[in-house]
């Protein structure tokens, strides 16, 4: 067993307390031991400033901007901040297994070839019961396959090397949200390797007053773009991947809420 430092990115920005607290405690609790917590947190009236202190712990590596930025930004200031070649994601109101971060570095290391490794998940609402689960395809060739028609890694459950994302030049601000996807699909364009273990190593958040439910039509407009850009048209662009995108262009029309309760009938399977 390798005893790599891991360098874990976590964005804040006007998170509920508890759910702040249980991402922390994830990351703190976890099996392998040898991490940096990098938290950057911009201003708002849940700032979770004191929390952390109450933490107590060397780990932490807490950055407070002096301005709201977004979350792209956030990721790239983490990124750039962080001691360690290997780079986790963490989101602030998500839930890391135990075992987590050690079982995606024993992959990473015994599979040099894959760049960036991922993680099926279990989904929860905001009392912390389990709703469903979703899954991902496994192997790289399938997930290069694939990405052409949605992004089918979950982006807070990736762990990858700096190096790689130095390369692309980071997440780009004006997708915000969705930046991973447009990441993802230029680490597939440069033959890069992804890789999901199927197994559930994050227990993924959905409540109704998170953004990963009111900003879905904006997300879904960024996809359009990102697909157009690097995809339509090009090698491996199929009549499904078309037929895909053209149902997305009809989507814009309909209300967010309806577009939300699709996203989760589809991508969701309940337990």
């Amino acid at each position: 067993m390798t005893n790599k430092l891991i360098s874990v990115i976590m964005p804040v920005w006007n998170t509920k307390q508890k759910y702040f607290e249980q991402a922390t405690k994830s990351i703190l609790n976890q099996d392998y031991k040898n991490f940096e917590l990098i938290i950057i947190e911009d201003p708002s009236e849940n700032t979770q400033k004191n929390i952390i202190n109450n933490f107590n712990d060397s780990r932490i590596k807490y950055f407070l901007n002096s301005s709201r930025t977004n979350f792209a930004e956030q990721l790239n200031k983490g990124i750039k901040l962080a001691q360690s070649e290997i780079i986790a994601r963490m989101d602030a109101d998500d839930i890391s297994e135990p075992n987590r971060l050690s079982k995606q570095l024993d992959f990473l290391i015994s599979n040099p070839e894959i760049n960036l490794v991922g993680s099926n998940l279990t989904i929860i609402n905001e009392n912390d019961k389990i709703i469903g689960t979703r899954k991902y395809p496994e192997n790289s060739a399938e997930i290069s396959q694939k990405m052409r028609i949605r992004n089918v890694v979950a982006h807070p459950s990736i762990m990858f090397y700096k190096k790689d994302f130095q390369e692309i030049g980071f997440y780009k601000k004006e997708f915000d949200k969705i930046s991973d996807y447009d990441l993802f699909c230029q680490l597939i364009l440069k033959n890069k390797k992804l890789y999901n273990l199927q197994q559930p190593l994050l227990k993924y958040r959905m409540h109704s007053a998170g953004s990963k439910k009111y900003e879905l039509k904006k997300q879904l407009k960024d996809t359009i773009k990102i697909k157009q850009k690097y995809f339509r048209f090009k090698k491996h662009w199929t009549v499904f991947a078309e037929i895909r995108l053209l149902i997305e262009f009809l989507l814009l029309l309909l209300p967010s809420k309806w577009i939300y309760n699709l996203f989760v009938w589809i991508n969701i399977k309940s337990e």
